[in-house]
């Protein structure tokens, strides 16, 4: 429960850095369009456990080409990140935050599928909304305030180091879930 709290706070403090980065008019339609990658996310999975049935989802999450795709996710926005730093386009670093952290959707869905099926669509939307509640409000609190270049140069690199360890955590995630069973 530690490693899941711990990535989800990660990603968190990730897509508030790198949302704050850009032109500081347009931060209102970059937290909107972050804000909707959520929600239809949360959908999705929400729409895949009602269909599919909780067990198969499970198993079909914890599948070697899944994790092996949402593994690769996260490599390439490695990858991105470092060439934005590389190009000096800060301010395109914002995209990053529009592709949903896997470790974190990941183990949300395995979480869910542990509970009833009742519970599970509650704690989805719960976290949905705490998550998008939470950015929301911290943006709106600083939205004025410009970024030094040394604060730019941290959240770019912060956000290509936590994906990498993004990366790390879902390709040890199937000892963990050995562990915790």
């Amino acid at each position: 429960m530690a490693i899941i709290a711990a990535a989800l706070f990660l990603f968190w403090c990730r897509d508030y850095l790198i949302l704050r980065m850009g032109p500081p008019h347009k931060i209102s339609s970059r937290v909107a369009l972050y804000s909707a990658v959520i929600l239809v996310t949360t959908v999705l999975l929400s729409i895949l456990a009602w269909r599919e049935g909780l067990p198969a989802v499970s198993s079909f999450l914890r599948s070697f080409p899944v994790l092996a795709t949402l593994i690769a996710i996260h490599i390439g926005g490695v990858i991105f990140c470092f060439w934005l730093k590389r190009s000096d386009r800060y301010h395109r670093i914002w995209l990053v935050a529009l592709i949903p952290a896997p470790a974190v959707w990941f183990f949300l869905a395995n979480g869910m599928m542990s509970g009833e099926s009742v519970a599970h669509g509650f704690v989805a939307w719960l976290f949905c909304g705490l998550w998008i509640t939470a950015m929301v409000a911290m943006i709106a609190r600083v939205r004025r305030i410009q970024m030094c270049a040394e604060d730019l140069d941290f959240a770019v690199t912060f956000a290509g180091s936590s994906n990498f360890l993004g990366s790390f955590i879902l390709a040890f995630s199937p000892l963990l879930f050995q562990q915790i069973a």
